[in-house]
């Protein structure tokens, strides 16, 4: 949260003293003052020459990942890490988001947890296992417990608040757990403005069992007035520390302090302000508030580290000079620098000289972080004020001693992060309460709450170099589609970096590969791979070995082929045809032409053809449809191809939209073909086109002239057809003649009736 600001509390005041939302108004404004003027002990001096280029002597590292939440606020003013789990405040005041890699660095789950109020997410701590994230609410003197179920799913357990307020305490002025720190079932939780003894902005902390929820409050028995003790705070087992960052000294320099207790005994906790030991050291002495020594802290197993980001380390022994002093022009030219860390042992005792940054550097310690055998340091580098970590290896700072002649000491850098997308202003890393960073061992994460304007952004960094003494290889997971070839790079890092990698994926063993500059590319097996994520066994033997020296465990992620459906028509058989002069007119099965456009009643005879990009033999059946309506299920050959089995057609009385679905298979996708239209002919179904009738035989002539000529041939003809005339005519008159007969006979048998001839 913004600077807090020394006020009388306006219960205990008389009328016209600052209210507490005075006070939070002049914390923001002291924030955007201090955002110009971070803490330097004199006034910045404006210089049109940049300085010198710095010597690159650490290596940069770009983040693997870049966490930029939209809609943003401040994202990054907190953050956690645990493994593959992130947590980091994406809207502050509002909301918090737990991401988790579940596969490559690109692939990431995301769950909000959303508990509106202001204040919540100004501090977060994460359980090591990551099952259970605590964020502070200030404004509800309450920390939010969410416990994880399943890969990345969070529910609300329980909100942890103290069971009464402890007698010396009459008020926490939200800011009821700005700091929090986590070790085992110890969380500690910081309360910057308790009003402590009737005198605000005092601060607090408790450190709570999680075990058992039990609140044991942290008050030194003279606390020291507007110190606002608990900003920050650290735990590592029966120690915790907590900051006082606003103590002045008599002469009125901002020079800060942290108490340590001892929870075993829970006596007096032991205190500390800025050590002043360094001749040519200047301390802040700006008016307001804002970071001194012990905003930033953490543990390792023996040791206690302080960030002090506002002191300067002048090169020079008069602190006025330009070019040596205490100015911004000797820190613009790279000879003084701002900032400084401090280590103390568990009597508190400084522990080697004060650690200084390198050149051109401001703000040095605002945020500091304990990662294995790395520390973690955040500034601003001029001329371009954007934020930077400088990582040091613990096992190289010095361990005896107090310095040089000004009881410092500048180890080597081991390695620089760096945004990939830096900003003037973004902070970087380095926050005004000392929340910028944090590490897990292996990677960093850090919030630059001011970029993008203030929306906000977090950064994931890996690996930490200094961790890495030891020969070690890495590998990134890999995915590939099925039937695909890859290749599966391994880095290997320490002493001894040339040699050979081998490796194993689903029982195939890789063909070893030789290291280049510590980097050797292994191809994935020719043979196919079912779909499937499948571990990556990897070994590297140095080129002066015999037996691995490092392992590892990568995986080899193999996904679905694409394929594509294509649907024809085989074959056609057209309806029978009406017959003429006794000639059928129906016809075989043909072979299917480009037309669409057939008879009412035409069988048709489907089939198609299943394919991917890979020829990699695509199995299972197709379901072919008309419409809606499901038409049957077929079988793929070998060949990709699949029919309505022979004899079996698909009558079509009307326009059809036949469509086909493959269903897939163990490593195919499945597809769907473009639709086929088909258009039926209008009107009852009938010959195609004209049928002529068969003529009769033609006598074959005998008589040569008759060949030559066929007249008479053609008289016969017609004598023939008058003889059939004639007795045609015959049998008629015989019949007519007939019938009189019978009628005559008929009428003479009837009384009365007179026989007629008609």
């Amino acid at each position: 949260m913004p600077p807090h600001v020394p006020s009388p509390d306006p219960a205990a005041e008389p009328a016209g003293t600052p209210t507490r939302s005075r006070v939070r108004r002049a914390r923001r404004t002291l924030t955007a003052v201090l955002a110009v003027a971070v803490g330097f002990a004199l006034p910045l001096a404006d210089s049109d020459s940049g300085p010198a280029e710095a010597d690159a002597g650490s290596p940069e590292y770009t983040e693997i990942h870049r966490f930029e939440p939209d809609p943003g606020y401040r994202a990054g003013y907190a953050e956690a890490i645990a493994g593959d789990y992130v947590a980091y405040a994406d809207r502050l005041h509002e909301s918090v988001r737990v991401t988790h890699s579940s596969g490559p660095a690109s692939e990431w789950t995301t769950a909000r947890l959303e508990r509106p109020a202001p204040g919540f997410g100004e501090a977060i701590a994460m359980a090591p296992d990551a099952s259970h994230v605590y964020i502070a609410s200030a404004s509800t003197a309450e920390v939010a417990v969410y416990v994880r179920s399943g890969e990345n799913d969070w529910e609300f357990e329980r909100a942890l608040t103290p069971p009464e307020m402890p007698d010396r305490v009459s008020g926490y002025r939200d800011s009821f757990g700005e700091g929090l720190a986590l070790d085992g079932d110890r969380l500690v939780v910081g309360v910057p403005n308790a009003r402590v003894d009737r005198v605000s902005n005092t601060g607090m902390a408790f450190v709570v069992d999680l075990a058992t929820d039990t609140w044991t409050p942290l008050i030194p028995a003279a606390p020291i007035p507007n110190s606002i003790t608990g900003q920050s705070v650290a735990v590592r087992g029966d120690h915790v520390a907590l900051g006082a960052v606003q103590v002045r000294s008599p002469e009125g320099a901002r020079v800060g302090g942290v108490y340590l207790w001892d929870l075993t005994t829970l006596n007096e906790p032991l205190f500390t302000t800025q050590p002043m030991t360094d001749p040519q050291g200047c301390p802040a002495l700006l008016p307001g508030s804002g970071p001194a020594f012990g905003i930033s802290l953490d543990f390792d197993d023996t040791t206690l580290y302080v960030g002090s980001p506002v002191e300067t380390n002048a090169a020079g022994a008069d602190p006025a000079d330009p070019e040596t002093g205490c100015r911004t022009p000797a820190i613009t030219a790279g000879n003084s620098t701002q900032g400084a860390v401090y280590r103390f042992d568990h009597a508190l005792q400084q522990v080697g000289g004060k650690i200084i940054p390198p050149p051109y550097s401001l703000n040095f310690g605002g945020s500091i972080g304990v990662s294995g055998n790395a520390l973690l340091v955040s500034s601003v580098q001029l001329p371009d004020r954007e934020g930077e970590v400088s990582v040091f290896g613990i096992d190289a700072l010095e361990a005896d001693g107090t310095g040089d002649e000004l009881t410092r000491q500048r180890p080597a850098v081991a390695q620089t992060l760096v945004a990939s997308n830096p900003a003037p202003g973004a902070r970087f890393g380095n926050q005004v309460f000392g929340g910028g960073l944090v590490g897990d061992g292996i990677q960093a994460l850090i919030g630059a709450p001011d970029a993008r304007d203030g929306a906000g952004a977090v950064y994931l960094f890996s690996p930490l170099i200094p961790n890495q003494g030891e020969t070690q290889i890495t590998a990134p997971d890999t995915t590939v589609e099925y039937g695909a070839h890859t290749t599966i790079t391994a880095t290997v890092t320490g002493e001894h970096v040339e040699g050979t990698v081998r490796g194993t994926v689903a029982g195939y063993e890789l063909d070893p590969a030789p290291t280049d500059d510590g980097t050797a590319e292994l191809r994935s097996p020719d043979a196919r791979i079912d779909v499937g994520t499948y571990p990556v066994e990897l070994s590297f033997t140095p080129a002066a070995g015999e037996a691995p020296t490092a392992t590892t465990t990568a995986t080899l992620t193999v996904t679905p082929l694409p394929t594509s459906t294509e649907l024809t028509i085989l074959a056609t058989a057209e309806p029978a045809q009406t017959p003429v002069s006794g000639a059928a007119a129906s016809r075989a099965p043909a072979a299917t032409s480009d037309a669409a456009n057939y008879p009412t009643g035409t069988a048709l005879r489907l089939g198609g053809t299943v394919t991917d990009a890979r020829g990699a033999d695509p199995s299972g059946t197709v379901t072919v449809w008309d419409g809606d309506t499901r038409i049957g299920d077929f079988e793929l050959a070998a060949d990709g191809t699949f029919s309505m089995p022979e004899g079996n057609t698909l009558a079509v009385n009307a326009d059809a939209s036949f469509g086909a679905h493959y269903n897939g298979d163990a490593n195919h996708l499945e597809s769907d073909a473009e639709p086929l239209e088909v258009t039926v002919q209008t009107g009852p179904p009938g010959p195609t086109g004209p049928i002529t009738p068969p003529s009769p035989p033609v006598p074959t002539p005998t008589d040569p002239d008759l060949a030559r000529t066929g007249g008479d041939a053609y008289l016969g003809w017609l004598l023939a057809a008058a003889g059939v005339l004639l007795v045609a005519g015959g049998v008629t008159a015989w019949a007519v003649a007939r019938r009189r007969g019978l009628r005559a006979d008929v009428a003479a048998d009837i009384p009365g009736q007179e026989p007629t001839v008609s």
